[in-house]
């Protein structure tokens, strides 16, 4: 069986819980896989520890930037790479309006990616779904490996609403970055407003913003807007359990991370589509999606408007799916497959 080094970027939130699940999944299938947490600069950790890494049989890279020391593995090394997020775009972003050494670092960042595609140097690249593939111009030697959980994670629970809150309470998580794939802020309050409207009485968003640095309350009609900064991980799902409606600001196919901890606490999950990837969705009545702002609007102030006797099913609905489709057990096959080839 090969030998695994998973190397990870030192980092928190979203990215770093994403790496742990991945090193746990492979720890089930008794792969002898070692996580490295890089310390300092990427490119000088890489260069020092390579004679470490020649000794594995497979190196995955998941920090979405290869750094340029891959190109001197060994040719009997595999070289996988885990990309997360729209690179190109992001790295793009912070080109045009980051601060000077931000700039600097995204330039740095970008011809360490386009020198790895130039090498072709990676064996197999890793991504959420096809359109983060796409986005990243990755069209071949690649596999995918969607947000996943556990089944532990979803015991067998009677799903229950919540009770005696006059105000339906709506959650969502704003990213650090910058994408096309995420509904813009201002258009998910522009929407949440529609549907305020049309219930006729207060609605509470509360935009979890890892940049925010207090909290901070605002009042558009009837919609209440709360915007907090980061939150551990634990007061985060107490937040989504308490609430009525979780929405995924991913526009494409992808159910991110919030999604997964949406249905692990039996909250059920909204989502805007945009038209173009509808077909790639892998759920239909087992998320609240739309493919229009009307329709979103509309779908939204129904649920709401009955949450308390609709908030068990499409819990029970999300989790089935979440069991059925994006257990460990269903998404690992690509990968732990890759694992066991020969080299």
């Amino acid at each position: 069986m090969s030998s695994v080094a998973l190397i990870a970027p030192r980092s928190e939130g979203g990215v770093a819980y994403i790496i742990e699940r991945l090193w746990k999944g492979l720890r089930r299938e008794r792969f002898p896989v070692s996580k490295i947490v890089i310390s300092g600069s990427p490119t000088l950790f890489h260069l020092k520890h390579l004679p470490q890494f020649q000794k594995y049989d497979v190196v995955i890279i998941t920090g979405s930037i290869p750094p340029p020391s891959h190109i001197f593995a060994r040719s009997d090394v595999r070289v996988v790479l885990f990309v997360h997020g729209f690179v190109y775009h992001e790295l793009g972003n912070v080109i045009g309006y980051g601060r000077l050494r931000e700039k600097l670092g995204a330039m740095y960042s970008l011809m360490l990616f386009e020198m790895a595609k130039k090498a072709d140097r990676v064996d197999t690249y890793i991504c959420h779904s096809i359109t983060t593939c796409e986005a990243n111009k990755i069209y071949n030697n690649f596999i995918l490996l969607p947000q996943f959980v556990f089944p532990e994670e979803l015991p067998k629970r009677n799903e229950v609403s919540v009770q005696g809150r006059f105000n339906p309470k709506v959650v969502t998580y704003k990213s650090y970055v910058n994408s096309p794939r995420l509904l813009r802020e201002e258009k998910l309050i522009s929407l949440m407003r529609g549907v305020s409207q049309k219930l006729g009485r207060q609605v509470d968003l509360v935009i979890v913003d890892p940049a925010q640095r207090e909290p901070k309350k605002e009042k558009w009609g009837n919609l209440v807007v709360y915007r907090l900064p980061f939150l551990p991980r634990e007061r985060f799902l107490r937040l989504i359990a308490s609430s009525d409606l979780y929405i995924e600001r991913c526009v494409d196919e992808e159910l991110r991370l919030g999604s997964i901890d949406a249905g692990i606490v039996g909250t059920p999950v909204a989502k805007l589509t945009h038209p173009s990837f509808v077909e790639r969705q892998d759920y239909k009545d087992e998320v609240l999606w739309a493919a229009s702002p009307r329709e979103f609007i509309e779908l939204v102030s129904e649920y709401l408007r009955d949450a308390e006797d609709k908030k068990p099913t499409y819990s029970r609905r999300f989790r089935e799916f979440l069991l059925n489709k994006r257990s460990w057990d269903n998404v690992k096959m690509s990968l732990t497959n890759l694992l066991r080839s020969e080299l």
